[in-house]
């Protein structure tokens, strides 16, 4: 019998749930108290690669995967915890990258295209993508803006979705990051912004989402980061774990880097930043232990980091 362990996670745009699959199945925690707590798990017996959940619900979207995989990598459940059944099954003619539960959409990203499902009228939309082996992609949900890779390497691409039954796969603009393949997107939980990280340049590059211009652009500084760098933002900082170490960045000024330091553990499975109740930076290494780190960044830019609590989140 193999160890659990994480293989897959999602948080919500509000830092309240936290949805993690295992080598045995899935586990979905509240975050809104000091002490994470179980909300609610179901065990398949094998293993889940990819896991999106929809918040504030009992809804979460899955795909096998790891060593023993509870299906084939191209095929997606819907499970909904209220009815404890499986509400919706999709199979893909390849495999799944990544995939998005939101109120009115499905998105699923494979190798070249990222697709959307609009729940309430039945149509399906495909975005042709450049290589995206990560399964890139991003959305901001009171806008609709949906964030996908270009067809060109370097590009993202902006769309306006609605729930027109007519709408067309656009691309509403594309916008050109750097010149090369980017290896991590991620959306600010606001929606002022879409950050891409661009690992040849090892630069960060701010994409405002009303303009959808670049107009920050921070290189990277530290050890080179060759794996897919974990990136969480608040309104005045970008955090980025990648490896044994935390690097901090003052987003609000635009400055470079303000502070570093080497994290407990090294094997990470996630990292993100909470802004309820203070800033803490949550990380999770593989076999499941929760560090939670306080983070406070004072007006002459000292950064105070401090590991708050560990806990095993799969005993």
């Amino acid at each position: 019998m193999e160890p659990i362990e994480v293989q897959a996670y999602c948080f919500d745009d509000k830092s309240k749930t936290l949805s993690v699959g295992t080598t045995y199945g899935f586990v979905v925690y509240g975050l809104e108290k000091k002490d994470p707590y179980v909300r609610y798990k179901r065990t398949l017996g094998s293993g889940i690669g990819l896991i999106t959940s929809l918040e504030s619900t009992g809804v979460v979207g899955y795909v096998g995967g790891g060593k023993t995989p509870y299906s084939r990598a191209n095929d997606v459940e819907v499970w909904d915890d209220s009815s404890a059944s499986v509400v919706l099954k999709k199979k893909y003619e390849n495999d799944v990258k990544a995939l998005l539960l939101k109120r009115k959409y499905l998105i699923v990203v494979l190798e070249q295209v990222t697709i959307v499902h609009k729940i309430s009228c039945g149509v399906t939309l495909r975005y042709p993508t450049c290589a995206n082996p990560y399964g890139l992609v991003g959305f901001y949900e009171k806008t609709n803006c949906l964030i996908t890779l270009g067809e060109k390497e370097g590009t993202i691409g902006f769309s306006k979705l609605t729930n027109n039954a007519n709408d067309k796969n656009e691309v509403d603009s594309i916008v050109t990051c750097c010149k090369s393949a980017i290896t991590t997107l991620v959306v600010h939980s606001g929606g002022l912004y879409a950050v891409v990280f661009c690992p040849k340049k090892q630069s960060f590059s701010f994409i405002d989402l009303q303009s959808k211009e670049k107009y920050l652009v921070i290189n990277h500084q530290g050890s080179t980061l060759k794996q897919p760098p974990f990136i969480s933002m608040s309104q005045v900082i970008m955090t980025v774990v990648c490896g044994d170490s935390i690097y901090i960045y003052d987003i609000l000024k635009k400055k470079n880097k303000i502070y570093s330091q080497k994290l407990e553990r090294t094997q990470h499975a996630a990292a993100f930043l909470s802004s309820t109740g203070g800033m803490k930076l949550f990380v999770i290494d593989k076999s499941g232990l929760l560090d939670i780190y306080d983070i406070d960044v004072n007006a002459n830019q000292e950064v105070s980091f401090n590991l708050m609590m560990s806990k095993g989140l799969l005993q």
